[in-house]
């Protein structure tokens, strides 16, 4: 059903072949060219949660294998973040009641770590990036 709208609306669709074959960077680029192709937007990000693998998020309606890994979620927030345009964030399609204590867990320590990407935290950690850290060819 998405695809049909999306077709109709011409909306740009990157599923996980797009991810596999160009990786996550640069399907970030790609769609924040097709929404925003002159860099002045606000975001507003809904992120379903069953986007990310089942070993990621299990207690979703539709828990699938090779979604996004947890990494790849973050660094779509954490790229979106970078704009400086990001308004908002939330998550949806989690669902408590599918799957054991375990599952529900999984999939909430995976939310906060999306909330705390959109909240400008970064994995590497927060300070400056300096010229030590970056690795010389």
């Amino acid at each position: 059903m998405e695809r049909l709208i999306a077709e109709k609306f011409n909306i740009k669709i990157l599923g996980m072949d797009y991810v596999d074959r160009y990786g996550i960077n640069k399907c970030i680029e790609m769609a924040l060219d097709a929404i925003d192709e002159k860099n002045n937007r606000d975001y507003y990000i809904s992120f379903d949660i069953d986007a990310l693998d089942r070993f990621e998020a299990p207690s979703t309606g539709i828990s699938l294998a090779g979604g996004l890994t947890l990494r790849e979620g973050i660094r779509i927030i954490e790229r979106i973040f970078e704009t400086g345009r990001l308004t908002g964030l939330d998550c949806v399609e989690f669902c408590p009641n599918i799957g054991d204590a375990r599952d529900v867990k999984t999939t909430i320590d995976s939310v906060i770590q999306l909330i705390s990407a959109a909240s400008g935290n970064k994995r590497s950690g927060n300070a400056p990036i300096t010229q030590h850290d970056i690795p010389k060819n």
